[in-house]
């Protein structure tokens, strides 16, 4: 997908994660640098050390959120190289807070069904749900704009797009049948 789209994807996944989960510390595109040693160890290859960026890293208390955001995954390929990022993010992440507890995940508009197994998935329509959930939870004197998000969320909430997955894909041609675009689609519930 185009540049703009991926940015505009980052910052959504970086505001969640600071409403919803409540990360006191959350920025985009941190980087991180990958040793030679990190290279041996993962992949058993010799290669010069390389600097590398996570999409989304947040804190909140112990923990750390190392968040990988693309779009539509597809393919084995992708899967393989957003679950070396995330392990080359956690070593260094790793050497840099050895107490802190990290949490992987991928934020995706859909994935295929078969894909990514010991990782969590946080979906943009779940997360369009539980931020939608909570600018209606808050109370009438404070419905004011606090990110610029809120207005694509308040948009989308009217014009019901998320409204019917056949009607979408009628009119959009996606999200096809082999794609998964929320946890409630028979993988359990989406994690607050």
């Amino acid at each position: 997908m185009v540049k703009e789209l991926g940015t505009f994807f980052e910052e959504f996944t970086k505001e969640y994660l600071h409403i919803v989960e409540g990360c006191e510390n959350v920025v985009t595109n941190r980087p991180f640098k990958i040793t030679p040693e990190d290279y041996k160890a993962v992949e058993g290859i010799n290669r010069q050390a390389y600097w590398s960026d996570i999409d989304v890293f947040g804190v909140k208390e112990n923990d750390i959120h190392l968040i990988s955001c693309s779009e539509i995954i597809g393919t084995k390929k992708k899967v393989n190289k957003i679950e070396k990022n995330l392990i080359y993010a956690e070593r260094a992440i790793r050497r840099e807070f050895p107490d802190k507890g990290i949490l992987k995940r991928v934020a995706c508009v859909s994935k295929r069904k078969d894909l990514f197994k010991d990782v969590e998935i946080l979906y943009l329509k779940d997360m369009f749900s539980f931020l939608l959930r909570n600018i209606q939870l808050r109370g009438k004197t404070e419905q004011y704009v606090r990110y610029p998000s809120e207005w694509l969320i308040r948009a989308l909430d009217i014009v019901g797009v998320f409204s019917g997955r056949e009607k979408a894909y009628e009119i959009y041609k996606f999200p096809r049948k082999t794609h998964v675009v929320s946890a409630s689609e028979g993988f359990g519930k989406p994690s607050p």
